[in-house]
């Protein structure tokens, strides 16, 4: 069955099922998705304290203060932040750290510069503080039971802070996707290889992306175009992997073997080609026990757009993530350009502006180039029935959140 670009989303959205979860300690979640939304285990702040250095005072003590006639307090015992909660003891003052807890009897924090010290120790005030100032009241940016982080949402260092401060100590997130990838061709050699042959990419290349959306490789082999050695890894791979992923005999020539690699594993095509360009010979596996199989061409243009664009939505999937398809931005582009493939089209591109946003085509046509692909920021979308874009026509450019 062949299907459109958006189609083949649909499909993959139908039968890629989350994986299971697994409790982590908070220093080892870095990168990892939340598989159930967490919610904060104190106040935050815990107790009410100082947002700065300074002195906290009895406001009222201070309404009659002016520069010419200022206010003259003797200082109590000072508080830092790891000391417990102190009193203000009579018509006095005292020095408070950031994040010091406000002493009893303080209404009102006066910063350290607007103060002026006196020969005996004492402070100067030359002006009344509002009732409150430079507070910070317990619980005012988060209660025990708020939600910190959502379901889906990847644990950045920005999220790891949030929960480290409120407490969390573990975390619930999805496993890990375990990903095959089979890489076939008679003419293929990996790099460092001293035999005479093509660079075999892909592999890396892939694998690199795998590891980016929190995914393992537990299985990565080059094999020569031959049904039998095919569909040994497919079997292989089938027992160690959630994603299997073949790069090369996608399509239907004498010497594709992938499709039928899988369905002799007991995969079950769900569709078999793609209207788009390149990648067009993508095809899609179901197997019974849950894992899944992407075949993708072997051309190096035409594996990286497919997986960029598929592989990594399946991934997102089996984790949960909250946003699992790239996101649509509209820019301008930067140079007209031609596409007469009667196909949808997904070209490699960056930015020639970011003020206005403009695209420019970095990689010239043809599935076998690499020669642009190292400037690539994003995949611009074009769409089957038109061919020519002129100079700041609006296109629309596809790229994941990380």
């Amino acid at each position: 069955m062949s299907v459109l670009f958006n189609e083949a989303q649909d499909l993959i959205d139908k039968i890629v099922k989350p994986l299971g979860l697994e409790k982590v300690n908070i220093t080892e979640a870095n990168d990892r998705w939340l598989s159930s939304s967490t919610a904060s285990k104190c106040d935050n702040p815990k107790e009410t304290v100082s947002a700065m250095d300074g002195w906290a005072v009895d406001h009222q003590l201070l309404v009659d203060a002016t520069r010419n006639e200022p206010i003259i307090l003797q200082t109590g015992d000072p508080t830092y932040a790891e000391d417990d909660r102190k009193s203000l003891d009579g018509d006095v003052c005292a020095w408070v750290a950031t994040g010091a807890q406000i002493p009893r009897g303080a209404t009102a924090i006066v910063p350290w510069e607007k103060v002026v010290k006196e020969e005996d120790g004492k402070m100067a005030f030359s002006e009344c503080p509002k009732r409150g100032e430079f507070f910070r009241v317990k619980g005012e940016d988060v209660t025990v039971g708020d939600l910190i982080v959502l379901k889906g949402c990847r644990l950045s260092y920005w999220a790891i802070q949030a929960l480290i401060s409120c407490d969390i100590e573990s975390v619930e997130v999805s496993r890990m996707p375990r990903v095959a990838l089979i890489a076939n061709g008679n003419e293929l050699v990996l790099p460092g290889s001293n035999k005479e042959g093509v660079k075999c990419g892909n592999l890396q290349a892939i694998g690199q992306i795998v590891k980016e959306q929190g995914g393992n490789v537990v299985y990565s082999e080059l094999i020569k175009d031959d049904l039998k050695s095919l569909s040994k890894a497919v079997s292989e791979a089938k027992n160690k992997a959630d994603l299997i992923i073949t790069l090369g005999g996608a399509a239907d020539g004498d010497r594709d073997y992938a499709k039928e690699a899988f369905v002799e594993n007991g995969g079950e095509i769900v569709f078999d080609k793609i209207a788009m360009q390149p990648g067009g010979p993508s095809f899609l596996t179901s197997f019974p026990e849950g894992a899944v199989g992407l075949g993708i061409s072997g051309n190096p243009l035409s594996s990286l757009v497919v997986f960029e664009l598929l592989g990594i939505q399946i991934m997102r999937l089996m984790v949960g993530a909250k946003r699992y398809r790239p996101l649509h931005t509209n820019v301008m582009l930067d140079e007209a350009l031609v596409w007469k493939s009667k196909k949808e089209g997904f070209l490699p591109g960056r930015f020639a502006s970011h003020n206005p946003a403009k695209a420019i085509n970095v990689q010239p046509n043809g599935s076998h180039r690499v020669s642009g692909l190292s400037d690539t920021e994003f995949l611009i979308r074009l769409p089957a029935e038109i061919d020519e874009f002129s100079r700041n026509s609006e296109i629309e450019v596809l790229s994941w959140d990380k």
